[in-house]
């Protein structure tokens, strides 16, 4: 009976130890890091900025977290848009980051789009791996929903261009917006 019991108490400490183990690395891996680049732009409403964190992740590949955040002008109470998560750690995308005047700006990054119409105060996110549909997406248009470019005109008319998945089919059509991006369409 005394064996049993040191099976049972081993038994125990060894789950002990493994969940303490492996709550170090899920936390370690949700933590950012040191910054790797800064953008922040401004105009007389509000500011938007773009934080680039290494990722710690231990058990996968190094990436990056991309981190999206906006506050009114002359305040430092800054808000979370989005965290976007990439595989490879690169600079970030200025160009991808608009303010066109001082109640509209957008930005995009991979499959994600961020608008807002009142000066920073709410946005709104558009995510292409749930707004399209994927499959048909690459098998009938030949595009991969990863935004690759965005024009939008000061009217909310707009339009995006998605990555071509093969170069050894012609490419899909574009889609469009009449509303800052809140909504988009496809030509067909």
């Amino acid at each position: 009976m005394k064996s049993k019991s040191h099976v049972y108490i081993l038994v125990i400490l060894a789950l002990v130890v493994g969940i303490s183990i492996c709550s170090i690395f899920l936390d370690g891996a949700s933590q950012r890091s040191k910054a790797f680049d800064k953008s922040e732009m401004a105009n007389a409403e509000f500011r938007m900025r773009v934080t680039a964190y290494h990722e710690f992740a231990p058990y996968a590949l190094p990436g990056a977290r991309y981190v999206f955040q906006s506050s009114a002008a002359g305040s430092e109470d800054w808000h979370e848009i989005l965290t976007f998560k990439a595989d490879q750690a690169i600079s970030i995308p200025r160009n991808q980051i608009r303010l066109m005047n001082d109640r509209v700006a957008y930005a995009f990054i991979g499959n994600y789009y961020m608008a807002t119409t009142d000066s920073g105060r709410t946005w709104f996110v558009w995510d292409a791996n749930t707004e399209l549909p994927v499959e048909q997406m690459m098998d009938r248009y030949n595009l991969w929903p990863a935004i690759t470019t965005i024009d939008m005109q000061s009217d909310g008319a707009g339009r995006m261009t998605l990555y071509q998945y093969s170069n050894e089919r012609k490419r899909g059509p574009d889609l469009h917006t009449l509303d800052f991006g809140r909504r988009w369409t496809m030509d067909h």
